[in-house]
């Protein structure tokens, strides 16, 4: 480092212009002179260089105070500065075609930077039979609200009959969040919720309606028909505004959401591994309105042009 570089000049510099100036007459003496020189440098300089040159190790983990800078994606470690990436690719939307319902389509690589550290995560997870959430962010944030809100439904079902419905769900995750960020806790979060709500229709009568909501980790909610969320998201984009239209079947909305995972795992470096399609189809006299996991397959699989 710097003190050996300034130990050792200094040692041989002043031992060896010293020995050429008396070296035909002293020569024996002088070399003797010139080898002191270079030890007294390089231990000066070694010495220097690590005894005083290096920073004191932090005594524990607790000593070391861990910030979080979103703008420039790093973490601030004591005077280290560590550079991180989330990277996924998540989507829904709702279809009205046949019963209707929400389609949720995920890849499932989870990266830390360049690293990919699982190809097989899940992305979607269930609050109740019939809401699902989605993460993208912060895997440890995500999954420990989900699994929050999973908490709260169970126990809305025991006090009431009725598991939370999709805006319910959607309300109590954004309202959590709110809180972590006024106590100033900073978190990673971007989940799409949805499910369906129950509402009056105009004779008098109940029926149930397809909702899609996406809540980000500063507890703001926003209701939409489509939503992709990811560094994937804008490929994903490029299908879906180009083949979305709200009048799709469920056989068609299935297809069109595989398709856009796919595609965007082909584009973003951050996403791929696998694609699982879910669906919540509109819960009708005969049927639940449970949701299905009804795809799962390598999005290295790349089907042909003009392949469902």
């Amino acid at each position: 480092g710097l003190g050996l570089g300034t130990g050792f000049g200094f040692g041989f510099g002043f031992g060896f212009g010293f020995g050429l100036a008396k070296f035909d007459a002293m020569r024996a003496a002088e070399t003797l002179r010139l080898l002191l020189g270079l030890g007294l440098g390089l231990g000066f300089g070694l010495g220097f260089d690590f005894g005083f040159g290096l920073d004191a190790p932090p005594r524990s983990l607790s000593d070391v105070k861990l910030t979080l800078d979103e703008e420039n994606h790093e973490v601030q470690a004591g005077s280290l500065k560590i550079p991180y990436k989330h990277g996924t690719t998540t989507l829904a939307f709702t279809f009205t075609g046949g019963s209707g319902g929400v389609v949720v389509a995920v890849d499932s690589r989870a990266s830390m930077g360049a690293f990919v550290s699982s190809r097989t995560t899940m992305k979607v997870l269930p609050i109740s039979d019939t809401v699902l959430g989605t993460m993208a962010g912060g895997a440890a944030d995500c999954s420990h609200f989900m699994r929050r809100l999973s908490r709260a439904s169970r126990v809305h079902e025991a006090k009431t009959g009725r598991s939370l419905s999709a805006s319910q769900a959607a309300r109590q995750l954004a309202r959590e969040l709110r809180e972590c960020k006024a106590n100033g806790l900073e978190l990673s979060v971007g989940s799409m919720v949805m499910g369906h709500d129950v509402e009056l229709t105009g004779g008098g009568g109940l029926r149930a309606k397809p909702r899609l909501f996406y809540v980000d980790n500063d507890g703001v909610v926003s209701e939409g028909e489509i939503f992709s969320v990811g560094s994937g998201s804008t490929y994903a984009y490029g299908i879906l505004d180009s083949d979305y239209r709200p009048d799709l079947t469920e056989a068609e909305a299935l297809a069109l959401a595989e398709k856009a995972i796919r595609r965007a795992a082909s584009r973003d470096a951050y996403s791929g591994g696998f694609v699982n399609v879910f669906v919540l189809p509109t819960p009708t006299k005969g049927g639940s309105g449970r949701w299905r996991h009804v795809v799962r397959g390598d999005t290295g699989q790349v089907k042909a042009a003009g392949e469902a």
